[in-house]
């Protein structure tokens, strides 16, 4: 496990503070970018659980992991908040890092956007694989309806003389 250096985070930015002006250390945006890349090597665990949940059919399984999972993303999007004007300004103040540190940093930015499609690659197909479900639960639960209607008609009316039922009463 990669040593964390502890950095502040600030609470959730609004998307219009783009102007960079805290500026990051170095070494504050190794310890960031560390950390989200350990975030999204845990998100895309959490996505084979997900996968697993989901083809045997574990509902409550499913549920719990996403509960944890959001507590990843919102980590995630706290830490995006950071390095995220500093990815998109990257050209204009690579040039105040060491050579060594831009070349990392390039590379931590080029896996967290492979890690991020890969993630986001998993989500579709869970998502399809969600999606067909319905369709077969609401077509077994429309086959149902279906069946129920049939029976019904070949039920007698509330109070009608059943065939074969012999009335004493009378």
């Amino acid at each position: 496990m990669v040593e964390k250096i502890p950095v502040r985070i600030p609470p959730r930015a609004s998307a219009a503070s783009e102007d960079c002006s805290h500026q990051i250390t170095s070494a504050e945006l190794t310890a960031l970018l560390r950390q989200q890349l350990d975030c999204l090597v845990s998100l895309g665990k959490l996505a084979e659980l997900q996968r697993d949940h989901i083809e045997k059919d574990r509902t409550e399984d499913l549920l719990q992991l996403l509960l944890h999972r959001q507590g990843v993303v919102e980590e995630l999007a706290r830490l995006e908040d950071v390095i995220g004007p500093v990815r998109r300004k990257w050209q204009e103040v690579a040039g105040g890092y060491p050579a060594e540190q831009r070349e990392w940093v390039e590379g931590a930015f080029a896996d967290a956007k492979r890690r991020l499609g890969q993630i986001n690659d998993s989500d579709k197909h869970d998502t399809f694989m969600l999606q067909q479900r319905k369709h077969q639960v609401n077509g077994q639960l429309g086959q149902m309806g279906q069946s129920r209607r049939v029976t019904r008609g070949y039920m007698p009316a509330p109070g009608a003389p059943v065939p074969g039922q012999v009335n004493i009463t009378e």
